[in-house]
């Protein structure tokens, strides 16, 4: 039986609990746990009250399709991800001012209504927008590419995966993982 968000953030409550909202959520969390497990880190992973709990993890990845259940995990980290359907605007936006004081925001800098509800100045919330992450297309084989020009094949291809993968990168560097640590974990991923 899965459990009430509430009860969910009480198991949770000494984490960096990040929340991943919007169409995209289930993609990037897969990402997300995928490289956390490729990189041996410790983490609880919970969708709509149900997942992997792990009392030793110092950080908890939330997503829940319920808008309604969204502010009750009280967010550290928050992911947003498009597009947004009519009428979700506004609850998209309280949610964000909801994030405490040193906390995190990550939007996608292709979605104008996202941005516009990310990009606003929060006391002492950082902002942090996010694009398709550098990569390279060859006869139907994505290859990611690094800053200092390393290339990593992924078995994982599309316009939106590769937005997400950006937006993966992100949070993933905000909780330690390193961009080395990141391709290396990507690269693991089958398709």
């Amino acid at each position: 039986m899965p459990l009430s968000p509430q009860q969910v953030y009480e198991q949770h409550t000494d984490c960096q609990r990040i929340l991943i909202t919007g169409l995209g959520r289930d993609l990037v969390s897969h990402i997300i746990v995928e490289v956390l497990k490729f990189n041996n880190r410790k983490f609880s992973s919970m969708k709509d009250g149900e997942g992997e709990w792990n009392k030793e993890a110092p950080i908890a990845i939330f997503r829940d399709k319920q808008r309604a259940n969204l502010p009750h995990y009280r967010h550290h980290i928050i992911l947003l991800t498009g597009p947004v359907e009519n009428g979700e605007a506004s609850s998209y936006e309280m949610l964000v001012n909801a994030t405490p004081k040193g906390g995190i925001v990550l939007y996608p800098e292709s979605d104008a209504v996202l941005k516009s509800i990310g990009s606003k100045e929060r006391a002492d919330v950082q902002v942090i927008p996010y694009k398709t992450i550098p990569h390279e297309e060859k006869n139907g084989h994505v290859t990611l590419v690094t800053s200092t020009n390393e290339k990593f094949p992924i078995q994982l291809m599309g316009k939106q995966t590769l937005e997400l993968l950006g937006a993966a990168k992100e949070i993933l560097k905000k909780i330690g993982i390193s961009s080395g640590q990141f391709y290396r974990g990507v690269a693991s991923i089958k398709a």
